[in-house]
């Protein structure tokens, strides 16, 4: 037998499918419609829209052959293509990415064929579950690939959107975003901003009842000026009040910390799921930690972007945090993320080195340990650290790993897999 063209994934495939298809292998139909189903769903689960060249790939891989580099043929190509194919449409693609954060390749600078081409493409895409968007210059779309945008989003299989590196016109704008389907779980905004943001027409979003919106996890990274007041607004189609998760990447302006506790006191009642990131909130911030005892359901804890180094540690502001908590919370997992330098390891030969390193992280760390021992969390059942060193030296995890072992006597004597540490390297 000769060399087969088939990709090895779907070979892989098709032998496991083999095990528990003994008619179709005594038959040898190995084409079966059950076979030939698992392979599309594989093939063609994710569809990535736009870019400079080759603007339709599925996988994220390799796009798909075409005869020209023009966006307008390749849409109208796929568009034929799930005419001819309609159950790939409808029954393959879950995970959808519209790539136009590069503006000299985007909706703004496409001819309307082409924006017409594409609209006819989403219009044919009705069980996606993930979007990933990066749309560039929102504001300046055309309304009618707008409204197919917005029609793409509030289908009832939409359960998670991500809009990453998008200019909105107004906090109106990004609202009418969160006009979600009753499917939705998971929605973040990363790296977005707002060219106006007192300009404000929210009145202009048609409603949403309280009683259509479903919990949802919310993730917003470099707050964008205005979006904050927006979401808080008593009309807000984000009911806060319902929120399951909540992820924030926090800046160091006093303003929006008192945005972010009005945020995490608004979203207590139903939050379980609470990440935060970077480290100037820990140092700027510690009243934040009162408030987490407002979450009387928090059953997942993030913190990530703690460091240590010889002239300020981020640690101190995390045992202040565990020290604030109340016993009471149903805390099942604490996950903690920090950075330190190779010279917070002990060394015999720099007396000096080595006591900096242990004031700004070993003895915090001890009594971070012993604090969640103190606490009696009944429920948790796995702390993971995760300690990235910065310009490693040789053995670097393996000391740093004995060392975090050291630090945490109580976590790691107590019985069940709860302790988990993990060790990573960083030259930057």
């Amino acid at each position: 037998m000769g060399d087969s063209d088939l990709p090895q994934e779907i070979v892989d495939i098709i032998s496991e499918l083999l095990q528990d298809d003994t008619n179709s292998l005594k038959n040898c139909s190995v084409l079966s419609h059950s076979w030939a189903l698992s392979c599309q769903r594989h093939l063609f689960h994710s569809l990535a829209l736009g870019g400079a060249r080759k603007v339709v790939r599925f996988r994220h891989k390799e796009p798909i052959a075409s005869r020209s580099d023009s966006p307008e043929t390749q849409y109208q190509e796929l568009d034929a293509f799930l005419v001819n194919s309609p159950g790939i449409a409808s029954q393959c693609v879950r995970f959808v990415r519209l790539r136009f954060d590069s503006y000299a390749v985007s909706p703004p600078r496409y001819s309307e064929s082409t924006n017409n081409a594409l609209s006819s493409v989403l219009a044919k895409l009705t069980r996606v579950h993930t979007y990933d968007l990066y749309l560039g210059k929102w504001g300046q779309y055309p309304k009618g690939l707008r409204q197919s945008i917005y029609t793409l989003l509030q289908q009832p299989s939409t359960s998670s959107i991500s809009v990453n590196c998008t200019e909105f016109a107004s906090p109106a704008d990004v609202a009418s975003l969160l006009i979600h389907s009753q499917g939705l779980k998971d929605l973040s905004i990363m790296d977005c901003s707002i060219m106006d943001p007192l300009h404000d027409t929210s009145d202009q979003i048609s409603e949403v009842s309280s009683e259509d919106v479903q919990p949802v996890k919310f993730r917003m990274d470099n707050f964008v000026d205005g979006l904050l007041p927006t979401l808080l607004r008593p009309d807000s189609h984000l009911k806060l009040n319902r929120l399951r998760g909540l992820r924030l990447r926090l800046s160091n302006r006093a303003d929006q910390r008192d945005l972010i506790q009005l945020l995490i006191a608004q979203s207590g009642p139903c939050l379980q799921h609470l990440e935060l990131l970077d480290s100037p909130m820990y140092r700027y911030s510690p009243e934040l930690f009162l408030q987490l005892n407002q979450i009387p359901n928090l059953h997942t804890l993030r913190l990530t972007g703690f460091k240590a180094t010889a002239f300020f540690s981020s640690i101190h502001w995390m045992v202040k945090l565990f020290a604030n908590l109340t016993d009471s919370l149903p805390l099942e997992e604490i996950e903690i993320s920090f950075m330190a330098h190779r010279r917070m390891l002990p060394n015999v030969d720099n007396i000096r080195e080595s006591s900096i390193g242990e004031r700004m992280l070993w003895v915090p760390l001890r009594e971070l340990d012993a604090l969640l021992m103190r606490k009696e969390l009944s429920c948790l059942h796995r702390v993971q650290f995760s300690l990235t060193v910065r310009e490693p030296a040789e053995n670097s995890i393996l000391e740093f790993e004995q060392k975090l072992q050291e630090s945490l006597p109580a976590l790691r004597a107590r019985t069940g897999d709860l302790l988990h540490i993990a060790v990573s390297t960083s030259v930057y």
